[in-house]
């Protein structure tokens, strides 16, 4: 009941803040041609900037699939998506990771087949990929596409992502990378998987956090 109460406060609180912000949002078109072309999309975003591009998944209506916690402030923040028409894949990368590896095939291989992770979550390290998104995307031709958020105003919590929302009355940039080119020649050990992905995510977030700064 608890839990509840306060996924209904939180979305009720992050909607307002966002409405509260002009929102301007580029690379849209890279999840649409993917879309077009019925491939299976995985879209990943740093664990410290998730509302931003959680809002503007929900404000685009996307309605991806995306894995979330029963525990603490992982129950909260599933309820929330929740509402904003997400479907939950139950479990994390620490508990119930079979389940949860097994649940991401079967939605890659249904019509319905798009996912959205944070790639340095639950606990981090903040900005450094976990492996297993490349061998996944690779097996079911999915496209690993990033999902970037910044805002001019915001307030950011002593947590170890350093996590972010929006304060009122500034701007928003969301930024849609360009798929991730995986390499297809080989297999990929996990330390260089991991290199792949952080670098590719981490440029789509400097990026946005540059093109905020030019609003």
């Amino acid at each position: 009941m608890k839990n509840k109460l306060l996924s209904f406060l939180g979305q009720t609180l992050l909607t307002v803040l966002f409405r509260l912000n002009r929102l301007e949002v580029s690379g849209e078109e890279h999840i649409r041609k993917a879309q077009a072309g019925g491939a299976p999309v995985l879209l990943i975003s740093w664990h410290g900037r998730v509302v931003y591009g959680a809002y503007w998944i929900y404000r685009a209506k996307l309605h991806p699939w995306t894995v979330a916690s029963r525990h603490g402030d992982g129950e909260i923040m599933a309820q929330i998506v929740k509402r904003w028409g997400y479907k939950l894949i139950r479990g994390s990368s620490s508990k119930g990771g079979r389940a949860v590896l097994k649940k991401m095939q079967q939605v890659f291989n249904s019509p319905d087949n798009m996912v959205a992770i944070t790639s340095d979550g639950p606990k981090g390290p903040a900005r450094i990929a976990k492996p297993g998104s490349i061998k996944l995307a690779r097996k079911h031709k999915a496209r690993i596409i990033a999902i970037a958020g910044a805002s001019t105003k915001y307030w950011q919590f002593g947590s170890w992502d350093k996590f972010r929302i929006p304060k009122p009355f500034g701007k928003v940039r969301i930024l849609v990378g360009a798929p991730l080119e995986i390499p297809t020649d080989r297999d990929l050990e996990p330390d260089e998987e991991t290199k792949i992905v952080s670098d590719y995510l981490n440029r789509c977030q400097d990026e946005c956090d540059r093109l905020c700064t030019e609003f």
